[in-house]
Order: structure tokens, then C-alpha cells, then sequence
């Protein structure tokens, strides 16, 4: 059973987890990525 709040809460985490791998993505891109 799945509550509004427990969606919400999915919904922030997954938010985090994209923005989280979207900075280390562009770090990577500055810094030249590892061969």
C-alpha cells in the first residue's frame, strides 16, 4: 500500500539520484574523462 507521501518521496529521491549523476557527469566532461 502506497501512500501519497511515499510517492513524493520516491519522486525527491529520483530527482536527487538525476540531478546527483547529471553533476557528476558534467564534472567528468570538464575534467576530461579517465581512458
Amino acid at each position: 500500500f502506497i501512500t501519497t507521501n511515499d510517492l513524493e518521496a520516491i519522486n525527491a529521491q529520483k530527482s536527487a539520484g538525476v540531478t546527483f549523476g547529471l553533476a557528476v557527469g558534467h564534472r567528468i566532461v570538464a575534467h576530461g574523462a579517465p581512458s
